[in-house]
């Protein structure tokens, strides 16, 4: 399945579970927050608006500034507007 409607792209899911993959290349276009935002949008099915601000759950600028950098081996977790995220600094998106 593919997906485009934000800077993620290549959605994967595993049926047997809640799992879903989001691929993203947040150094080519928008921000890691950003694709985060949108991304759990798409999940929930809402309007990126609807969501809480990023920053009640995690520090956008750390996040940028850990994941933009070159360490394919970063990896960050945390929670935001009821899903658990996953992070890979290589692009990857899991929510739960």
């Amino acid at each position: 399945m593919s997906h485009s409607s934000n800077s993620a792209s290549d959605l994967q899911s595993d049926r047997g579970s809640d799992d879903v993959s989001y691929l993203s290349d947040w150094r080519m276009g928008d921000s890691v927050g950003t694709a985060v935002v949108l991304s759990v949008a798409d999940y929930t099915g809402c309007h990126p608006t609807d969501l809480p601000l990023l920053s009640t759950a995690i520090d956008p600028d750390a996040l940028d500034a850990l994941l933009d950098g070159p360490g394919e081996s970063v990896t960050i977790s945390f929670s935001y507007a009821g899903c658990e995220l996953s992070l890979s600094g290589d692009g990857e998106l899991t929510i739960r």
